[in-house]
């Protein structure tokens, strides 16, 4: 029996996958409108999209990637080393770690379908 997801007929993995990817097109959505936007909570995304893995692993590791991706993010919308981009950061940093436990705790307990 393959791995259930909370999205029947996806594999962790490929869910995990669309998280990511989910979090790279907001980066460069964000990057692309340069100073005058910011859009950095968008790689927030990645991470809820990956709890729906059930992975607490895979769910981590996208929101890592978006926290990453939120530091660099800083650059083009030229707020590198301000308190705006600690706000930002860290509410995607809080945002990737809830999504971790949910996806901890329903990795633990799944669904019953």
């Amino acid at each position: 029996m393959p791995d259930p997801t909370l999205i029947p007929g996806w594999s962790p993995n490929r869910v995990a996958l669309a998280g990511v990817a989910l979090s790279i097109l907001g980066a460069a959505v964000d990057a692309s409108t340069g100073h005058g936007i910011v859009l950095m909570p968008l790689v927030a995304l990645g991470p809820y999209c990956a709890l729906l893995s059930g992975r607490w692993r895979l769910t981590g590791i996208a929101g890592l990637w978006a926290i990453l991706l939120g530091v660099v993010l800083a650059v083009p919308d030229g707020i590198w080393d301000t308190r705006k981009q600690a706000d930002y950061v860290g509410a995607i940093a809080v945002i990737a770690v809830v999504a971790t436990a949910i996806a901890a705790v329903v990795e633990r307990h799944p669904l019953q379908r």
